[in-house]
């Protein structure tokens, strides 16, 4: 609804309407009562072009949304469709929600009000029930792209890396090495982790290695990646092979590998994933999957722009995943 039907429906002014929206004294109780009774039922975004904080000639917006900008991999994809955006003529506005449902809320909220013309989900974290309500609610005729992650709604579009295929691939070549008992560690439960473990285990049932699988959980904090790595050692003590779900992980195992006198790769060999700064400084330099955010960033700009203008556009695009041999594998 708008402003003017919101006026049409309380029987008041649009005047009216707009200072109950801006908690303007001097409207009576009564009035304001109706108003915003209305105002509820309609589940009403004022924007801010209505409260009068920028004029109708601002170029357009677009919304770009991570679940943290300190992330040397999401900060990346968020720059490319920045430079993309900006180069077209976009106007950005950058967010970090983390996970938290309540931030995510405020910044869906946030974009509304600013009637921006399209968003960017950067991340699988993003692939759950609790945005897709949001974008139902705040956004449900808005071009939307999700990188990693699948929304199955009409204006959602997805950007997609095949890791599935690159861990599988990463198996298949440590088994060729005569690496036969390899570890798996899941560091987070994303939709991308978990396409990244569906290759692990696609390798290890075709390469009939399943009596010798072994798939570890942890977080991103150094003390539990070095418990997580005592613990493949304990439930598994002649593993030579270890694919770590972020190379963040990669290198805080290999580290205590080494501080416990294991050779790197002579005895266990390890993978990370992403290609990020952590797996050209760590020592051994770390093997890792590519997923290529460069292209993911570029490739999710182009789509939403083509949305944007109208263009036929197909909702799932599927970007493959190299691997960057280092010194960590033989």
């Amino acid at each position: 609804m708008t402003i003017y039907d919101i006026a049409r429906e309380a029987n008041v002014s649009i005047s009216t309407v707009s200072r109950v929206i801006n908690n303007h004294p001097g409207i009576k109780p009564k009035t304001r009562e109706k108003v915003q009774q209305v105002l509820d039922r309609s589940n009403y975004v004022p924007s801010v072009i209505a409260r009068g904080l920028v004029n109708s000639t601002t170029l357009k917006m677009v919304g770009i949304i991570t679940p943290d900008i300190r992330s040397e991999h999401h900060a990346n994809t968020a720059y490319t469709i920045e430079q993309e955006l900006t180069r077209w003529g976009y106007g950005c506005i950058l967010c970090s929600t983390g996970k938290d449902p309540k931030r995510q809320e405020h910044y869906f909220n946030m974009m509304a009000e600013r009637k921006v013309d399209g968003i960017i989900l950067v991340g699988s974290v993003f692939q759950s029930h609790t945005v897709e309500k949001l974008i139902q609610q705040y956004m449900p005729n808005i071009s939307i792209v999700i990188t990693n992650g699948y929304i199955e709604l009409d204006n959602v579009y997805s950007i997609i890396t095949d890791e599935c295929s690159a861990v599988e691939k990463c198996v298949t070549l440590l088994y060729e090495k005569k690496r036969d008992k390899i570890a798996f560690v899941m560091d987070d439960t994303t939709n991308s982790i978990l396409e990244k473990k569906k290759g692990y285990l696609k390798a290890i049932e075709s390469l009939s290695l399943s009596d010798r699988k072994l798939i570890v959980k942890t977080d991103h904090n150094i003390e539990e990646c070095k418990r997580a790595c005592h613990k493949i050692l304990e439930l598994m003590p002649d593993t030579n092979a270890i694919i770590c779900g972020e190379d963040i992980t990669a290198v805080t195992i290999m580290n205590e590998l080494s501080r416990i006198g294991k050779k790197i790769p002579d005895d266990i060999a390890v993978i990370g994933c992403n290609n990020s700064k952590y797996a050209e400084l760590s020592l051994p330099m770390l093997t890792s999957v590519n997923n290529n955010q460069e292209a993911v960033g570029a490739t999710a700009a182009r789509i939403l722009r083509d949305a944007l203008e109208g263009r036929k556009v197909p909702k799932k695009t599927i970007i493959s995943a190299d691997i960057v041999f280092r010194k960590s594998t033989p």
